[in-house]
């Protein structure tokens, strides 16, 4: 058995990369429908931005595998299951059902289904499927969804590896070559599952050396700096390839190198800082709950101030700044009501300080 892990580094590490998600998803190229001529200034900053903020997703992956295999054996598969079910099962079906039913309630307020130019939602066996299969209103949940159903794959992948790390690292190396060959779906399971065992396969290796190290590969001392600006550098390198040529094969490595990579760079800019603060450990609460914001706030911003190359910008930038204080203020209430934060966060337990 491994030694508990000290998660600091991970929790300011997702903490980040939520905010870049968030931000990601305060953009209006889609809503504003910036294609045409009206702001493409706008759109390509959004485009740009959206390009590289590709590194925050493979890390989430990584970080969950690392997670599942931490001390993952035959004799405790249950225990594991147990708590993804409290942890992100609950979580994923109540979200979803909520923001559901939120744009069903919107959808019948005629002055908002104009002015929002919403679709009239019913609910029938076709919405339960689009919420619960789908993510249809609340699209960021489908990372939830992959790291459910990967979570149950975790199993089998212990039982037919033999609860070997080697096997984990031929299954990984399987799932990189098939990608590469047959280009799969960019939210589908075998599209992250590199990732996600690349953390599985540290986790393993971690336990059987007993140590507990979320960082790739064990770096020596010497010359760290120099490891370091190469390490980003060959993340800008891949960022811009993949920009420019537009291809799948590029944007791949550029993801699943941000896997490999970022733990390691990130861990000599957040280990020092505090992460007592709630603020810090809410970060699956903002996950699922932005989006929903965010969509209202960018369709109110078409509305009221119109489509320019400056006013798309500004939406783009001020849309998810007031979604995050919108989510801490409903934070900082639900918090003093544990049972519904815990069905919201998955029982993550969080102190006010």
């Amino acid at each position: 058995m491994c030694n508990k892990i000290k998660n600091k580094h991970i929790v300011l590490c997702q903490y980040v990369l939520t905010l870049l998600i968030v931000i990601r998803h305060g953009r209006n190229i889609e809503a504003w429908n910036l294609y045409d001529n009206r702001a493409q200034l706008a759109a390509t900053i959004q485009k740009i931005y959206l390009h590289m903020s590709n590194i925050a997703v493979p890390v989430f992956f990584y970080f969950s595998g690392f997670l599942m295999y931490l001390n993952l054996e035959k004799s405790n598969w249950i225990t594991k299951i147990k708590r993804r079910i409290v942890s992100l099962i609950i979580p994923y079906v109540v979200w979803n059902l909520l923001c559901g039913l939120f744009f069903i309630i919107i959808s019948h307020i005629n002055i908002i289904q104009k002015k929002m130019n919403q679709d009239v939602i019913r609910f029938d066996i076709q919405f339960i499927y689009n919420c619960l299969i789908k993510c249809s209103y609340n699209n960021p949940l489908w990372y939830l969804r992959n790291i459910i159903v990967l979570s149950l794959l975790s199993i089998i992948i212990i039982y037919v590896t033999k609860d070997r790390r080697e096997g984990v690292l031929l299954i990984l190396l399987a799932t990189v070559i098939l990608n590469l060959m047959y280009h799969f779906d960019n939210f589908g399971i075998i599209y992250w599952l590199p990732e996600y065992l690349l953390g599985g396969y540290i986790a393993k290796r971690n336990c059987q050396q007993n140590q507990v190290n979320i960082i790739n590969y064990s770096f020596e001392k010497n010359n760290t700096f120099l490891k370091l600006v190469g390490a980003i550098l060959l993340l800008v390198v891949l960022a811009l390839v993949s920009y420019i040529d537009g291809n799948f094969i590029f944007l791949f490595l550029y993801r699943i190198t941000a896997a490999i990579f970022i733990p390691y760079i990130s861990s000599y800019f957040v280990i020092r800082k505090d992460i007592d603060n709630w603020k810090y450990n809410i970060n699956m609460f903002i996950y699922c709950s932005h989006f929903t914001i965010e969509t209202i706030l960018t369709k109110i911003g078409m509305i009221v101030m119109g489509i320019t190359n400056l006013t798309a910008i500004l939406c783009f930038i001020c849309v998810p700044i007031f979604s995050i204080i919108i989510v801490y203020y409903v934070a900082y209430i639900l918090i003093k009501m544990p049972f519904i934060w815990n069905i919201l966060s998955g029982s993550r337990t969080i102190k006010l300080r």
